[in-house]
């Protein structure tokens, strides 16, 4: 499983680097280290993080959808991929104190959706 993005959103790297970058880590997973399965966590959707002001949090998440559609794009080329949308429920409790990282209870979610996907593969 990855889990890749927020920090590449942050750091204001380009959708077009972000695919390249993905496409380099799927390639050296599927093709040279033989992964058979590769499960792609969504880019979170940074606009509803709860630590984040407007109209900061609207700029982040924008940027956050524009990766994880690239995200999408290069899951497309890998037939051992999967995309696990991040859609969870707009729930205080799945933020962390801090409001910028998840809580258990979104840990929790997010495990139960990739045994799911996992379920749905064998």
């Amino acid at each position: 499983m990855t889990a890749l993005g927020v920090n590449d959103v942050t750091r204001g790297v380009t959708a077009t680097r972000f695919r390249e970058r993905q496409s380099e880590l799927f390639q050296l997973l599927a093709r040279e280290l033989g992964v058979r399965q590769i499960a792609a966590t969504g880019v979170p959707q940074m606009e509803r993080f709860p630590a984040l002001p407007q109209p900061l949090a609207w700029v982040l998440g924008r940027q956050a959808a524009r990766l994880d559609e690239g995200l999408q794009q290069v899951v497309k080329q890998f037939p051992q991929a999967r995309h696990l949308a991040l859609d969870l429920p707009d729930d205080p409790a799945l933020a962390a104190p801090d409001g910028y990282h998840p809580s258990p209870l979104a840990y929790a979610h997010w495990a139960q959706k990739l045994a799911g996907m996992i379920l749905d593969q064998a």
